[in-house]
């Protein structure tokens, strides 16, 4: 299009056009496909979820790449012209132009001064690294699934008519939702097993919601419901909201401790907590029978009103095997009150106990972490270990494998371009802009109240290319122009000017692509918002910095470098001078 507004004709300006991005197009598609090399190295759910989205990336990107060089170089060929510019478009280029004339004027000054650039390039990578410890952090971002569970439990033997009582109450407590217009249905289930059952002290409520514009957000609601069964002295009822990843119904914080003796373990769990447990009651099944084809259980139980206290068990009587009298229990024990857990439990070959628990709406899984590491470090001795469960432990595992990929991608996409450009200081240029378009992206979870998780990690691994292209948009044109003769800062402005306009369009279209990401409500909304953050705020960045940043970097390193060209005329001229000698 800017040669035919030059006066090319459209094949002309067709041809050479496209001949002279070409180089451009597929060092940027090579780049791209680079950076999903390293995703298929990664293992669980990360690499089975990210692995199909890397082929689906490079693919995408190959083929992109084979239309823009062939059928969109034809199409421009046949379809483009020297158009009458209307009032609109006319405005539209006038204010281009003066952006430009402003573009080039700060760049001319910039590379007069390169030490401000420098300094203006290490604050913002500084404050890129506060960012990233200052974001909080979680395996995946939480999902509002439609649907949530309440997991109840009874004290340990409790009765199934101890916990038909609650689990009523509960039901009477949460039809307020569906008055509301809130939730749809409402499930409630006692015992939580099914067949051949031998506890009876646990249960479920399964709370199915309206659609999403009909109601709150499902964590609001999930919080009411927590207000609403705070009160439960006979049984603990914790709503949790089912994740696609990471420990499904569990809950997300699952923290592990051991080292000592399990009695050293409770001393340590109450130290971490200061809670009490509550009087356990008790109930057993002691045999079966059959009516009418169907099989019932038989529950052998005291009465509770004779179970408040314990000193209710000292009015026991027992049936002496000697005298065959009653006699009272009180006569033959004594009664010390103690407490104990159900089942002693090791984790990784040592005694241990787990603490898990429920996050506000606000809180991270990082910094819920965080504080029980403080704490242990603060409080316990240095025998007591730790170790992590479900989602916490996906997130620990996870962020080590993505700061490898990361880091193998950024080393896979230096070397895929030293081999393009024949150089290592061409890379090195380019790759300046990948720091500053992190930075973005951090910038914009920031502001948003995001959180590094799996999703928003996999966007910065996608950012790496899409800065890059931006630098082998301008490095790789300057060089052309240094090839053509062109002197070496009127290479470095020529070239600037000329790639600013596919710069901006480029990252306007990628902003763009990105918003519906943003914006959009429903089912999955949170990690699409997640990924949409990312790349609109990080290509937003790589935009602005790209264009002062890679032009002045490149009249500080390349001064003394020539372009691929220049080796290549001088191996020319070699060639020519020996094979002039030997004749």
């Amino acid at each position: 299009s800017r040669r035919i507004e030059a006066g090319e004709p459209p094949l002309t300006a067709a041809f050479y056009g496209t001949r002279q991005v070409g180089f451009a197009v597929i060092a940027t598609s090579v780049v791209l496909v680079a950076v999903f090399v390293p995703i298929v190295f990664l293992s669980g759910d990360l690499g089975r979820l990210f692995s199909e989205f890397a082929l689906t990336m490079s693919a995408a990107v190959v083929f992109s790449t084979l239309v823009a060089l062939t059928l969109s170089a034809m199409l421009a060929s046949k379809l483009l012209g020297k158009s009458e510019k209307n009032r609109a478009s006319l405005r539209v280029e006038a204010w281009f132009d003066r952006f430009k004339g402003h573009y080039l004027r700060l760049l001319s000054a910039s590379i007069a001064k390169p030490w401000i650039v420098a300094l203006g390039f290490l604050g913002v990578v500084l404050i890129g690294l506060v960012l990233f410890t200052h974001i909080p952090s979680e395996y995946a971002p939480k999902e509002d699934r439609g649907a949530f569970f309440i997991m109840v439990n009874g004290p340990e033997g409790a009765s199934y008519k101890h916990m038909s009582e609650y689990m009523t109450l509960i039901e009477s407590r949460l039809m307020p939702l569906v008055d509301a217009g809130e939730a749809k249905e409402i499930l409630v289930r006692t015992p939580r097993g099914f067949g051949n059952i031998s506890s009876f002290n646990d249960g479920f409520v399964i709370v199915i919601l309206e659609p999403w514009q009909q109601r709150r957000s499902g964590w609001a609601i999930m919080d009411d419901v927590r207000h609403r069964l705070s009160d439960l002295t006979g049984v603990r009822a914790f709503p949790i909201m089912r994740q696609g990843f990471g420990g499904g119904a569990q809950k997300p914080l699952q923290f592990v401790i051991g080292g000592g003796s399990y009695e050293e373990l409770a001393q340590w769990r109450d130290t971490l907590f200061g809670a009490t447990l509550e009087t356990m009651l008790g109930g057993r099944r002691v045999t079966t029978y059959i009516d009418d084809g169907e099989e019932y259980d038989v529950i052998l139980e005291g009465k509770r009103n004779t179970q408040r206290t314990p000193t209710n068990i000292e009015n026991i009587y027992l049936r002496s095997t000697t005298s065959g009298q009653l006699i009272p229990l009180s006569n033959v024990v004594s009664i010390e009150e103690i407490a104990d857990a159900s089942s002693l439990n090791r984790y990784n070959r040592v005694r241990a106990i787990t603490l898990d628990g429920n996050l506000a709406e606000d809180f991270a899984l990082s910094e819920a972490l965080a504080y029980l590491e403080d704490l242990v470090r603060e409080k316990l001795p240095e025998t007591a270990v730790i170790d992590y469960k479900g989602q916490s432990l996906d997130l620990k595992s996870s962020g080590t494998s993505m700061i490898f990929v990361f880091l193998l991608g950024i080393v896979v996409v230096f070397l895929v371009l030293a081999a393009q450009f024949e150089s290592y200081i061409h890379p090195m240029v380019i790759m300046l802009t990948v720091p500053l378009a992190i930075t973005g992206a951090l910038a914009g979870l920031f502001l948003v109240g995001g959180t590094l998780n799996i999703y928003t990690q996999v966007g910065l691994i996608m950012l790496v290319g899409l800065a890059a292209k931006n630098g082998i948009l301008i490095v790789e044109f300057i060089n052309q122009l240094r090839d053509q003769g062109t002197g070496f800062r009127e290479a470095i402005l020529e070239a600037s000017g000329t790639r600013l306009r596919p710069i901006v369009m480029t990252g306007i279209t990628t902003v763009a692509g990105s918003l519906p990401l943003i914006f959009s409500s429903g089912a999955g909304a949170e990690t699409r918002f997640a990924i949409g953050v990312v790349m609109s705020f990080g290509v937003l960045a790589a935009t602005a910095f790209t264009l002062v940043v890679v032009p002045v970097t490149y009249s500080v390193l390349c001064t003394h470098t020539g372009s691929p060209g220049d080796v290549s005329r001088a191996l020319e001229a070699q060639q020519v001078a020996s094979k002039g000698a030997n004749e």
